[in-house]
């Protein structure tokens, strides 16, 4: 596999925790609640991704409870905390559609940083951020973050712009179009990536083929199926084609 990584690494270059701009920008947006993501490698800038997109959905909630707090403001003292609830929740489940959530259907957590706890609060009780403590979540809540990387929820539910292909939590597959590069991956960890220059994201059939020619670690087979697909370049193809030829020649 070794051939195989190293000429379609070389391949297919882009880098993207090279996309300064974006990084930043992401970054920033965390720093302002003391969240600081230092982005060295592929994962921690899907790691990143992650903790963005979390931080967008809690501050969607937020913006539930503030927006509603002022519309009823009239009458809001008037009410008891069950009434407030209800009403609170009628607009939070507004909400919930536009957003995306990792976890079962019947118990989701809309906010990954966050664990069950205190998603179950942004869900049911935001009526009680009138409260000081609970009012204070919404800039003090670093030492309540409990995402420490990039992980397989993350990525399958969408929170990263890593789509997921094939697998399961010991080992999947995730394809990102910005580099136009497959992840193979463990959990939080990366087992390798590979690059392939001209990837057709329509052709399903060929991508499981090739993830199931991955996992064989044939890399002859692998080469052979590159060499009939537009993935690659034609440099590439002739590159491997050689190496096919002078592999078989010796068997």
């Amino acid at each position: 596999m070794k051939q195989l990584l190293k000429y379609c690494n070389a391949d297919e270059k882009i880098d993207i925790i090279k996309n300064k701009l974006k990084i930043k920008a992401l970054q920033s947006e965390l720093q302002v609640y003391g969240i600081e993501i230092k982005v060295k490698n592929d994962l921690n800038y899907f790691y990143l991704e992650a903790m963005h997109q979390s931080l967008l959905n809690k501050q969607a909630f937020e913006s539930v409870f503030i927006k509603t707090h002022y519309e009823m403001n009239d009458y809001w003292d008037t009410l008891n905390y069950q009434e407030k609830k209800l009403l609170m929740n009628v607009e939070i489940n507004k909400l919930l559609p536009t957003l995306k959530f990792v976890g079962n259907v019947d118990k989701p957590r809309y906010i990954p940083f966050f664990d069950e706890h205190f998603n179950q609060i942004y869900l049911n009780e935001m009526t009680l951020f009138e409260l000081k403590q609970y009012g204070l979540l919404m800039r003090q809540f670093k030492e309540h973050c409990i995402l420490k990387d990039i992980n397989y929820e993350c990525i399958y539910y969408g929170f990263t712009s890593l789509k997921f292909i094939k697998g399961n939590e010991e080992a999947y597959w995730a394809y990102c179009k910005d580099n136009h590069r497959f992840y193979f991956m463990n959990q939080s960890t990366l087992k390798y990536s590979i690059g392939l220059k001209w990837f057709d994201e329509e052709d399903r059939e060929g991508t499981h083929e090739f993830i199931d020619l991955m996992m064989s670690e044939d890399e002859i087979a692998i080469m052979q199926f590159l060499c009939n697909k537009s993935w690659i370049s034609d440099s590439l193809k002739h590159k491997f084609d050689k190496i096919i030829k002078k592999t078989l020649s010796k068997r």
